[in-house]
């Protein structure tokens, strides 16, 4: 059966010539198309290392001085941190949330962020992303250690000169993620931090890579404190409650006890408003909707082109088909001769393709997925990718090498 394949397109040798030219260009455009189609899903879908549910950001406000209510702090030290600290205190002791933290540049899907180098002897990893939170922090969004899964030793130990770390640092510091108790510096910074805790990794958002370097420092909220102004809170509802309640009820904390001397809270919302309005105007997401665009488009050419091809090649050999009915052979096993011969085209042409593919894949000149296999990925979106073009193969020549098996054999025998 194959060798009498192979012996067909050997003799159509010339005409097959352009539908195997066609074959590999195609079979290369829906390998890329398919690699950044599946290299944008399994990404947005992968962990982000923030846990966001059941989280809210409460958006503190300050009076300015030209306000009419505004009070004058400068003669009582440490109001301001008393009011503010007051408004806290509040949201903390309400019935429906298990913790509240403080934070500066630090809040998930946001575009304030801080970046340091972190240095241990003569190594120092730059661009690591600073995290200047309370101990809360990692209860509120349910961080926890690779050990033992569990924030409250974090939340314990966080206090002081100590650092929690992504496991990324701590391997590239100190070569294991055994790290705590050990030492390392902050870039410019003479204060000696001990690490406390070692967490996963973390991103920004469900658009990008895995942040290389992470790490987690105390923030310092004292009566010494600036203005507020950086200083963002978040909380999260206790296990069980009912978030409509919870959003409904909440309208009644933004009253007067909303209120303490220049400050207010003027808004109270879940991070699942949040995080879908960040990552709609984020620039990842711009890009990727236009990309996506394209590539549909060029998905449909490729289709269209594939289909075209096929079905015009089968349309000028209805006589040879029918001629082969005429000398015996059946229906279904004429369908399935087409069906292989085009099949057996597509293979050939998928060999120098996928050759491409690959050094495409290892030159990093196409969307890659750094934490997962390259081996097997590749072989999954090359698998995807045949699979593909085979099915649309045999959507493409299944009509017109039925519409020529019906052809009479006295038709077929009269045709020069």
């Amino acid at each position: 059966m194959w060798r009498h394949l192979l012996k067909m397109i050997q003799t159509r040798f010339r005409s097959n010539l352009w539908v195997l030219s066609e074959l590999l260009v195609a079979t290369v455009a829906l390998w890329v198309m398919t690699d950044y189609f599946l290299a944008q899903y399994l990404l947005y879908h992968q962990p982000v290392g923030i846990d966001t549910h059941s989280a809210y950001r409460a958006l503190i406000m300050r009076r300015t001085s030209d306000s009419p209510n505004y009070i004058d702090y400068s003669k009582e030290e440490g109001a301001a941190y008393s009011h503010y600290m007051r408004l806290v205190e509040r949201l903390r002791s309400h019935p429906d949330i298990a913790a509240v933290s403080l934070s500066e540049y630090s809040q998930p899907y946001d575009r304030s962020n801080s970046w340091r180098g972190l240095v241990r002897d003569t190594t120092t990893l730059w661009d690591a992303r600073m995290y200047a939170v309370t101990p809360d922090f990692f209860e509120v969004f349910n961080l926890k250690t690779i050990d033992d899964g569990d924030f409250r030793r974090l939340r314990e130990n966080f206090t002081g000169n100590s650092m929690v770390v992504t496991a990324s640092v701590a391997q590239d510091l100190f070569g294991t993620t055994d790290v705590v108790g050990e030492t390392i510096w902050i870039s410019n910074d003479s204060i000696p931090r001990r690490i406390v805790g070692v967490v996963g990794p973390i991103r920004g958002d469900e658009y990008q890579e895995y942040q290389r370097y992470t790490f987690f420092t105390p923030l310092r909220v004292d009566e010494n404190a600036r203005s507020f102004a950086y200083v963002d809170v978040d909380f999260r509802l206790r296990e069980g409650v009912d978030p409509a309640r919870f959003e409904e009820e909440i309208q009644t904390l933004l009253g007067e006890r909303a209120r303490s001397g220049n400050f207010w809270i003027s808004e109270v919302e879940p991070y699942s408003t949040i995080r879908p309005r960040f990552l709609m105007a984020t620039d990842n997401a711009s890009t990727q909707r236009l990309l996506s665009a394209v590539l549909v488009f060029l998905l449909a050419n490729v289709f269209l082109s594939v289909i075209g091809t096929f079905w015009f090649r089968v349309n000028r050999r209805r006589e040879e088909l029918g001629l082969r009915m005429a000398v015996g052979s059946s229906r279904r096993g004429l369908l399935r001769l087409v069906v292989m011969e085009s099949l057996l085209l597509l293979a050939i042409a998928a060999l120098p393709a996928l050759f491409i593919c690959l050094n495409l894949y290892y030159l990093d000149l196409v969307p890659v997925v750094s934490t997962l296999p390259r081996v097997g990925y590749f072989c999954g979106v090359t698998v995807l990718t045949l699979v593909s073009l085979a099915l649309i193969i045999t959507l493409a020549v299944w009509y017109p090498a039925a519409r020529a098996a019906r052809v009479q054999p006295a038709d077929a025998l009269r045709t020069e």
